[in-house]
């Protein structure tokens, strides 16, 4: 897994990717307006063409050469933003363009803001953007609105805030751990997925219960989840899980053990689509 970087894009997918890193101990990459591996607040953007925005100027014909000289000897990128900071969505695009051109496997893990949030508009046309211009890339969606719809009646929404960045770092860092896998490529077959965490009695009770609460709307039925479980399984853990997930899904999953040892819990990504993709 050496061969892989996590990176943060605006300063709250900086901060998730610093406690990714620090935790799974992998390479950081940080852009952002300061404070930053890269800042982009530094150089000139008076001469960014037409409407182009000055941060992707900036990341993309100034900083180029900087984000190719951290990705030395990688081999594939986990991006983390959140979805309408203008900073953070141009640095994702121009650091998704840098890397793919240097044959760098770039994945994106998108936090989406809540509905009433009006940066929630930007979140289509920048995965359009993302897929259109980083070939191949892999984007996973997490939907704050989706994640706190249980919630709605709550008064105080720090704790679940809290708790949706706890699982955006966990959800980084078990991407990550798979992103430098020869398989990746088969492993998500698809380009768009979003995410399930569950932690039952069980991998498969887990699992049962991430594909009750997937992080962005959409039906289960007929998708091919890939299940991975915190630690390795046992042969009748393993049968249990893909029996329970098939019933669910209608599809036999793509099951993945992880190293964690004692722990349960599973992450099932299910793919997705929209209205730009569907047909392609």
């Amino acid at each position: 897994m050496t061969g892989v970087v996590i990176v943060g894009c605006g300063t709250d997918g900086c901060r998730t990717a610093r406690a990714a890193a620090a935790d799974c101990g992998l390479p950081l990459l940080t852009i952002d307006r300061e404070d930053a591996d890269i800042c982009l607040s530094d150089g000139p953007s008076g001469d960014a063409p037409g409407d182009m925005d000055g941060s992707y100027f900036r990341a993309m014909f100034i900083h180029d050469g900087d984000i190719l000289e951290h990705l030395s000897g990688r081999t594939a990128a986990v991006v983390s933003l959140f979805v309408g900071g203008q900073t953070a969505d141009s640095a994702a695009l121009a650091f998704g363009q840098v890397a793919s051109s240097a044959g760098i496997r770039v994945t994106y893990v998108l936090s989406v803001p809540f509905r009433a949030d009006d940066t929630r508009s930007r979140f289509e046309p920048l995965v359009e953007s993302l897929a259109q211009s980083v070939p191949d890339c892999r984007i996973f969606v997490m939907d704050l609105d989706t994640a706190f719809r249980e919630d709605s009646s709550a008064l105080d929404f720090a704790p679940l805030i809290d708790e949706f960045a706890v699982l955006r770092k966990h959800a980084v860092e078990s991407i990550a751990s798979l992103a430098g896998d020869g398989r990746y490529e088969l492993i998500f077959g698809g380009r768009f997925y979003t995410l399930g965490y569950g932690n039952g009695a069980s991998p498969a009770f887990s699992a049962e219960g991430a594909l009750a609460f997937p992080l962005y709307r959409t039906d289960i039925m007929g998708k091919r989840a890939v299940v991975l479980t915190d630690s390795p399984l046992g042969p009748q853990e393993r049968e249990m899980l893909v029996r329970r997930t098939a019933d669910l899904t209608g599809s036999v999953p793509e099951v993945v053990e992880g190293t964690m040892q004692g722990s349960t819990g599973a992450f099932v990504f299910i793919p997705i689509s929209f209205r730009f993709s569907e047909g392609s």
